[in-house]
């Protein structure tokens, strides 16, 4: 799906024909972004595992300090602001 959200015309028509996203929510329980430094290092992660927020995440944009999460199963937009989600290292407890 991730191949598919980079070409608009295949993004409208996966979107624009319910019987293709049952499959697609069958699959999709949670959702997992993770923040990935240049040299492979991960800053943070963000887990959703029951999705019980947002579910199948398939863009995401970070602008302005938040990240907004676009999904093929919902009907919204997520918006996340990153001051309230802690770096890896910061999370971790000894």
């Amino acid at each position: 799906m991730d191949l598919i959200t980079r070409w608009t015309l295949a993004k409208r028509v996966v979107a624009s024909i319910p019987a293709l996203h049952e499959p697609i929510k069958a699959t999709a329980k949670g959702a997992m972004v993770a923040q990935v430094s240049e040299d492979g290092e991960i800053i943070r992660v963000l887990d959703d595992s029951q999705g019980k927020v947002i579910h199948f995440i398939t863009s995401v944009t970070e602008f302005d300090g938040h990240l907004f999460l676009g999904s093929l199963s919902t009907n919204f937009v997520g918006k996340l602001s990153l001051a309230k989600v802690p770096h890896v290292h910061a999370a971790v407890s000894s």
